[in-house]
C-alpha cells in the first residue's frame, strides 16, 4: 500500500509534459546534428508552424535557412562549442517578432527556451525614439533642458549641450552631484534648494528665479521651470525642467526701471516747478495786474461820477468801466485756476469743497456732490501731493461736466494721515478706452496720468456699473 502511493516514472513524465504544454514560453531541443528532438505547442505557435509534431525530426537550419548567420545561429554554435549557457535577444524576422532566448547546451544537444518580448521591445524602441527626439529638441531649444534625480542634491541625470553656453562641459555637470548647488549665487542658494525640495516632496511644479555663475565667474539671471515626472513604465521618477537665461531681459528691465525712476524724478521736478511758477504768476497777477485793473476801474467810476449821465462821453466811459470789471472777474478766475482757493491754508478737503460749491454756483444742469469719509478735519498731506491731487480731481470733474453728459458727479474723499483716495464718479456716457488710456490727443488725461506718476500715486479710469466713469486716485500707491 505504501509503495502504491509513490508516483511512477510514467506519472512524473506525464506531469512534466503537462507542465511543458502549459508553458507560455517556447521550448525546443536539438540533437548534436541540429535536428529537433522536442518542441512544445507554444514553440510551434511562436515559430509559425502548424504543430509541435511538424518540427520534430526537422533540421533547424533547413527549416529556417534565413536564420543562418543570425545572432541566434552564432549563439547556438558558441554555446555548443563552449558548453556554457547563454541568453540573447534577437529578432525573428519571419514572424516580425523579438525573442529572449536562453540556451542550455549538453554534449548530445541543445535545449532552447524562448519568450516573446515583442511588446517590450516595441516599448523600448518607442522610448528610445522618444529619447532621441527629446535630445534633438533639447539641442535646438535656446535654453538649458535638464533631468534631475529626486535626491538630496538634485543630481543631474541629463543636461542639454546648451550648458556649454555657460562654459561647462556636459560630463562635468552630470558627473558632479553638487554642480548645480555650487553654481547658484550664495544669496539665492538656500531659497532655491528649499523650493526644489518642496516641489519634490509634493510631486509638484517649480517656477523660480535665481542667479547662477558661469565657468568664467560671471553671474547670469535664470528662470527655472520644472515639474516632477513619474513615468508610467515604472521607471524612477525624476525632475524635468528648463532653465532660461534672462540676463539680458533683467538688464533691460533694470534699465527701464532706472529710466522710469529718472522720468519720475523729472516729472516731480517739473510739477514742483509748475506749482512754484503758478504761485509766482498768481502772486504777480494779484499784486500787479489785479491792482492795476482795480485802479483803472476806480478811476473810470470817478470819471463817470464827475461827468454825469447826460454829459458827452459818459456811455464810452461806462463801457470801459464794465470792460474793466469783466477783466477783473477773468483775473479772479485765472487766479483760482493757478492757486486753488483754500488749498494752501486749509488743505485738500476744504479746496475740494470750494471747487464743488463753485461748480454748483454756475447754474449748470449737473449736480456735483462731495462726500468726505473718515475724520479728516485738520489732516494734511505734503503740499505737492495735495496740489496735484486737487488738479487731477478738478480735471476729472471738468471732464464729467463738459464731456460725459452726466447728470450727477460724486466726488468721494477718504483717507488717513498716511494716505488718501479720491474717486470721481459720474453717471454719464463714459470715456472711450483710448481716452482712458491717455493716448495722444487727450492732453487732459495725459496730464492726470503724469501728475499721478509724479507724486507716486496710482490712478485708475474705468467704466462704472451703471455705464458712467470712475476716476480713482490712490496715494500712496501701495503697488509702487
Amino acid at each position: 500500500m505504501r509503495g502504491a502511493m509513490n508516483p511512477t516514472t510514467d506519472d512524473r513524465m506525464a506531469a512534466l509534459r503537462t507542465a511543458v504544454a502549459r508553458m507560455g514560453d517556447g521550448l525546443v531541443a536539438f540533437d548534436a546534428g541540429w535536428r529537433y528532438t522536442f518542441a512544445n505547442e507554444r514553440a510551434a505557435e511562436l515559430l509559425g508552424r502548424p504543430g509541435a509534431a511538424s518540427l520534430v525530426g526537422r533540421h533547424v537550419w533547413d527549416e529556417f535557412p534565413e536564420r543562418v548567420g543570425s545572432v541566434f545561429h552564432r549563439a547556438c554554435e558558441q554555446a555548443m562549442a563552449t558548453q556554457r549557457p547563454a541568453t540573447i535577444e534577437d529578432p525573428f524576422e519571419p514572424r516580425g517578432r523579438w525573442f529572449e532566448t536562453r540556451l542550455y547546451p549538453a554534449t548530445d544537444g541543445l535545449t532552447v527556451l524562448f519568450t516573446d518580448i515583442t511588446a517590450r521591445r516595441r516599448s523600448q524602441d518607442a522610448l528610445r525614439d522618444s529619447e532621441r527626439d527629446f535630445r534633438e529638441l533639447a539641442e535646438l531649444v535656446p535654453a538649458i533642458i535638464y533631468r534631475a534625480a529626486l535626491d538630496a542634491h538634485s543630481s543631474t541625470l541629463y543636461i542639454s549641450p546648451r550648458v556649454a553656453d555657460l562654459g561647462y562641459p556636459v560630463d562635468l555637470w552630470t558627473g558632479d552631484p553638487h554642480a548645480f548647488a555650487r553654481a547658484i549665487h550664495p544669496d539665492d542658494r538656500a531659497r532655491v534648494l528649499s523650493a526644489v525640495s518642496d516641489a519634490v516632496a509634493r510631486r509638484g511644479e517649480l517656477d523660480i528665479a535665481y542667479r547662477m555663475r558661469d565657468a568664467a565667474g560671471n553671474w547670469h539671471h535664470f528662470r527655472d521651470i520644472a515639474r516632477v515626472i513619474e513615468p508610467a513604465d515604472g521607471r524612477a521618477p525624476f525632475t524635468l525642467g528648463v532653465m532660461v537665461d534672462t540676463t539680458e531681459l533683467e538688464r533691460t528691465t533694470q534699465a527701464l526701471l532706472e529710466s522710469r525712476r529718472g522720468l519720475s524724478a523729472l516729472t516731480r521736478e517739473l510739477l514742483s516747478q509748475e506749482q512754484r511758477t503758478s504761485q509766482r504768476v498768481a502772486q504777480a497777477m494779484h499784486d500787479r495786474l489785479g491792482q492795476t485793473l482795480a485802479g483803472a476801474r476806480f478811476n473810470a467810476d470817478v470819471a463817470l461820477a464827475e461827468i454825469g449821465p447826460e454829459m458827452p462821453g459818459h456811455a464810452r466811459v461806462l463801457r470801459v468801466s464794465r470792460a474793466l470789471e469783466d477783466a477783473m472777474s477773468e483775473v479772479r478766475d485765472v487766479l483760482a485756476e493757478l492757486r486753488p482757493p483754500l488749498l494752501e491754508a486749509q488743505g485738500l478737503a476744504a479746496a475740494l469743497d470750494n471747487e464743488v460749491a463753485v461748480r454748483g454756483d454756475t447754474g449748470a444742469a449737473v449736480d456735483v456732490l462731495l462726500e468726505v469719509h473718515g475724520e479728516l478735519q485738520g489732516v494734511r498731506w505734503p503740499p505737492s501731493v495735495e496740489y496735484n491731487a486737487f488738479m487731477i480731481a478738478r480735471e476729472a470733474i471738468a471732464n464729467a461736466v463738459r464731456h460725459a453728459g452726466a447728470s450727477l458727479v460724486r466726488v468721494v474723499l477718504q483717507g488717513t494721515p498716511s494716505g488718501f483716495e479720491i474717486a470721481v464718479i459720474d453717471d454719464g456716457r463714459g470715456l472711450p478706452p483710448e481716452v482712458r488710456a491717455g493716448r495722444p490727443g487727450h492732453l487732459g488725461i495725459v496730464g492726470m496720468l503724469e501728475r499721478a506718476s509724479g507724486i507716486g500715486a496710482a490712478i485708475e479710469m474705468r467704466a462704472s456699473a451703471d455705464g458712467g466713469t470712475v476716476v480713482r486716485l490712490t496715494w500712496p500707491d501701495a503697488a509702487a
